[in-house]
C-alpha cells in the first residue's frame, strides 16, 4: 500500500480513514483504515482494491512538493528560489508528474 498515494478523509477515535488520490479522477473506491499515527500510520485494514497501478513517480513528486511548502515555512527565500533549488537535481520523469511550475510558485 506504500506505491500508492492516498488523502485522509475521516478522523475517529479509533482509527484514521484515508481514500485513494485518484477517486475521483478515475473512480478508485479504494479506502484503508490505520491507526491514530499520521506520521508513521500502522495499517488495520483496505475496503476495496486499486483500479490503477501504482506510481511511485507520483508518489516522489507529492514528497518534492511538499519539501517546497516546508522550506518556504522555514525560510524568507523567494518561491522561484525554492522551486530553482529543490526541483535542481530531480530526474524528469519525477518532474513530469509536478504542477505546472507557476502553481507550485504560488502555493509555495
Amino acid at each position: 500500500m506504500r506505491d500508492f498515494c492516498t488523502i485522509s478523509t475521516k478522523n475517529t477515535l479509533n482509527f484514521l480513514r484515508w481514500r485513494c488520490s485518484k477517486n475521483s479522477s478515475i473512480k478508485c473506491l479504494c479506502f484503508l483504515k490505520t491507526d491514530l499515527n499520521i506520521t508513521k500510520p500502522t495499517f488495520i485494514s483496505i475496503n476495496n482494491d486499486h483500479v490503477h497501478e501504482s506510481n511511485e513517480n507520483l508518489i516522489s513528486a507529492t514528497k518534492i512538493r511538499n519539501l517546497m511548502v516546508e522550506k518556504a515555512k522555514l525560510t524568507n527565500d523567494l518561491p522561484a528560489q525554492i522551486f530553482a533549488e529543490v526541483v535542481s537535481n530531480v530526474p524528469q520523469n519525477i518532474l513530469a508528474e509536478l504542477s505546472k511550475e507557476e502553481y507550485l510558485k504560488r502555493k509555495i
